[in-house]
């Protein structure tokens, strides 16, 4: 005789949909070889809204909510900061500067010992003291604001880590040339005495060295330029361009 099925004491009546299965109706066991629950996607969920949510499978459900990493903010381009602002004012001085003095060695320091060379007895002691002590000044003045603009802007260029472009290398060569040429003016006038005769020399020699510091000037003009141009340097940098 065939095995009678019998209905759990704890079955629903018939007809009506069970609304939830007890545990101990749950059927274990069901898949051979398979504990049980195993094979089941297991749903994970951390966090709030919008976290991500993995499955037993080890997949993501939404992949669309995973988070997102900022992006990394771009790296400031160079500028020399606070470096760049001293260096072109003292540029900007020491130019004018070597323009003054290269002036009054070309004009009234020339002057008073080309008078000298044609009557010595119209240049006075005290006319003469007075021209050496402007002249020193000057001098001295013009020498330390080249050194301190040439310092600020060397500088400028390895705390702002800003491009040399050609136009600082062609302001550095106007520096050279022009320093050696201040040097020779520098010996012909060291090289006259009380003479009348000597204070030829001290014409030419004064004449030099103002050349010299109209060059020193266009160097540092050039410098203070090429700072000032490394801006759109710096701007052209952030999208891989070199005009340096």
């Amino acid at each position: 005789m065939p095995p009678q099925w019998q209905r759990p004491a704890n079955a629903p009546p018939a007809g009506t949909w069970p609304t939830a299965v007890p545990d101990d109706a749950r059927p274990t066991g069901s898949v051979p070889g398979r504990a049980p629950g195993e094979g089941r996607p297991q749903t994970t969920v951390t966090g709030g809204p919008g976290a991500q949510q993995q499955t037993g499978y080890g997949g993501w459900e939404h992949p669309g909510y995973a988070p997102r990493t900022p992006p990394k903010p771009a790296e400031p381009a160079p500028t020399g900061g606070i470096w760049r602002v001293f260096a072109v004012i003292t540029l900007a001085l020491a130019a004018l500067g070597c323009l003054f003095y290269a002036g009054w060695a070309g004009t009234e320091r020339r002057g008073i010992f080309s008078d000298f060379a044609d009557d010595a007895s119209s240049v006075s002691m005290r006319r003469a003291e007075d021209s050496d002590a402007r002249d020193e000044m000057f001098l001295y003045i013009a020498v330390a604001l080249i050194a301190v603009a040439v310092l600020f802007w060397m500088l400028t260029r390895v705390m702002g880590r800003l491009p040399f472009m050609a136009l600082g290398f062609t302001g550095l060569a106007l520096l050279a040339v022009g320093g050696i040429v201040v040097g020779v003016g520098a010996y012909l006038t060291a090289m006259v005495g009380s003479d009348p005769s000597e204070a030829d020399r001290a014409v030419v020699g004064y004449l030099v060295m103002g050349g010299g510091f109209v060059l020193i000037a266009a160097g540092l003009i050039a410098g203070l330029f090429s700072l000032v141009l490394a801006r759109r340097s710096d701007d052209e940098l952030d999208f891989g361009v070199w005009n340096g």
